[in-house]
């Protein structure tokens, strides 16, 4: 995005860095191709007292989930989108092609994967879409069920699932039709969450326009006590946001924009407080658009960072 507005120039290379799937480094030179600074910017779910092997060759390290005291700055929270410029074609070749160089040939098939129709993430646009309309007084809460046999982390994921699980049956029980929801079906949710199943659609622009049709966006810690992805996806869309209390520093205050639930009992009370008081709910939408436009947007969040390294260096 800042490329295509000018604000910078890419170039992409494979500078033959320590291989880590989840930290990009970068370069960063100034008009005239002088190095200005060397950054990592790692995007993974958890947080980490030390520094990777590759962030340790780095003047300074951004997080997604960044710990106070962990030798890192926060980069904020991420979305995925569709950057639509043209120099994402070098980049991926790049990618590929330093993969098959260190035989991480699964690591070339994702990239190529990663091209798929199905996997393309929506435009910013797209998620901006319709974002000063409200809805209809609804709550939307659209989870993924986690299978604990994928991953090194079992127990992280049966919590995560079980406390969504607690979550859909709530938000089914008091609010009825006005929620909008349940698991998404994936194979995992079908065989042990069948009764809480979202059987609609589960293309993004279908998800994107049943989140719309809400006013209240509920989210949920991710993998590892993450930040969730669904909370960008509420600010974009102005929608009012209620998450459980975050783990990792964010960056910049969200004020308003955001707001915290301590247990399930606890965000269903938020919920009627905020559906029994519409101006305090419009503040609430008003303040996650001027978040999202002003901290989260991703050219934002770049641009924040950038500024942090011209005063670093």
């Amino acid at each position: 995005m800042l490329e295509a507005d000018g604000s910078i120039s890419l170039h992409f290379a494979d500078l033959g860095y320590v291989d880590e799937r989840y930290t990009l480094m970068l370069d960063i030179a100034d008009a005239r191709g002088r190095s200005r600074a060397r950054v990592a910017v790692a995007v993974s779910d958890g947080g980490r007292k030390e520094l990777s092997p590759r962030e340790m060759l780095a003047d300074l390290v951004f997080r997604r989930s960044s710990l106070d005291g962990d030798g890192s700055r926060p980069l904020g929270m991420l979305l995925g989108i569709e950057s639509g410029v043209e120099s994402i074609g070098p980049y991926l070749l790049a990618t590929v092609m330093s993969a098959v160089r260190r035989r991480s040939f699964a690591g070339a098939w994702r990239t190529v994967r990663a091209l798929s129709p199905k996997a393309r993430f929506p435009r910013v646009e797209e998620y901006e879409a319709n974002s000063l309309g409200r809805g209809s007084g609804g709550i939307f809460f659209e989870p993924r069920a986690w299978d604990p046999r994928d991953g090194s982390d079992p127990g992280d994921r049966e919590v995560i699932n079980e406390y969504r699980a607690e979550l859909i049956r709530a938000l089914r029980s008091e609010y009825g039709p006005r929620y909008t929801g349940g698991f998404v079906a994936n194979p995992f949710a079908i065989e042990h969450y069948g009764d809480l199943l979202c059987t609609a659609s589960s293309e993004r622009s279908d998800y994107l326009r049943r989140m719309r049709t809400c006013d209240i966006g509920i989210a949920s810690i991710g993998l590892h006590r993450s930040t969730p992805f669904k909370i960008p996806e509420y600010l974009a869309a102005g929608r009012a946001v209620l998450t459980e209390p975050l783990h990792f520093e964010m960056g910049p205050e969200p004020g308003l924009a955001i707001a915290e639930f301590a247990s399930v009992h606890d965000c269903v009370e938020q919920i009627d407080s905020l559906l029994s008081r519409p101006v305090e709910l419009a503040m609430r939408q008003d303040a996650a658009r001027a978040y999202w436009r002003d901290h989260v947007r991703p050219d934002q969040v770049m641009a924040r960072m950038l500024r942090s390294v011209r005063e670093a260096v």
